[in-house]
């Protein structure tokens, strides 16, 4: 469905530092995901970070990029 929107997430975890440098990250992480996101055009994509809000069980885990179609 060429017209449905694609929402990009990125999550951060276990960052030391000041909370703007994980969001940052988080950003950085899902922009770099939409950069490689091939087929989608690029105004149907949003870039969004969560810095380390909603971990998952481990700090490993929590680093992450969701996709949200729809």
């Amino acid at each position: 469905m060429p017209e449905v929107p694609v929402r990009l997430v990125g999550h951060a975890a276990g960052l030391p530092g000041p909370a703007e440098r994980a969001l940052r990250l988080s950003r950085q992480r899902a922009a770099a995901v939409a950069l490689v996101a091939g087929g989608i055009e690029p105004q149907r994509i949003s870039v969004d970070g969560r810095g380390e809000a909603d971990p998952l069980g481990t700090p490993e885990a929590s680093r992450r990029v969701e996709v949200l179609v729809g």
